[in-house]
């Protein structure tokens, strides 16, 4: 994935069209190679994405159902929203970036969550 447009860690500032207003938000990292790293409430979660190299168009990507990871217990609100997160990613089928903003959407071209940039 080199000069990759994901390359880098993406904070979720809404699922679903609801702004998340809480002080931490589930994290995606994308790293070499399709590789991704995902902090979604108290666990983390890794594995290859497919991207441009392998689906059909430019801005495809999907994310597998099988992930490695951790299974810690959660606080009720973190578990909820990591339920909710991943279940979302699971829909994701292509993304779109808007300045420092990546849109990920579903099949029907949804807008599934808001992401926004924090690193390289």
């Amino acid at each position: 994935m080199i000069n990759n447009p994901l390359s880098g860690s993406w904070q979720v500032t809404e699922l679903r069209g609801t702004p998340l207003n809480m002080s931490w938000r589930p994290h995606i990292a994308f790293t070499g190679a399709g590789t991704f790293e995902v902090t979604a409430g108290c666990n983390t979660l890794s594995g290859v994405a497919q991207t441009k190299q392998n689906l059909l168009r430019p801005n495809d990507v999907l994310f597998p159902v099988e992930t490695a990871g951790t299974l810690l217990a959660c606080q009720a609100d973190l578990a909820t929203l990591e339920r909710a997160f991943l279940n979302d990613l699971q829909d994701v089928r292509h993304y779109q970036q808007e300045g420092f903003d990546l849109i990920l959407f579903d099949k029907a071209e949804t807008a599934i969550m808001r992401l926004g940039f924090t690193r390289s």
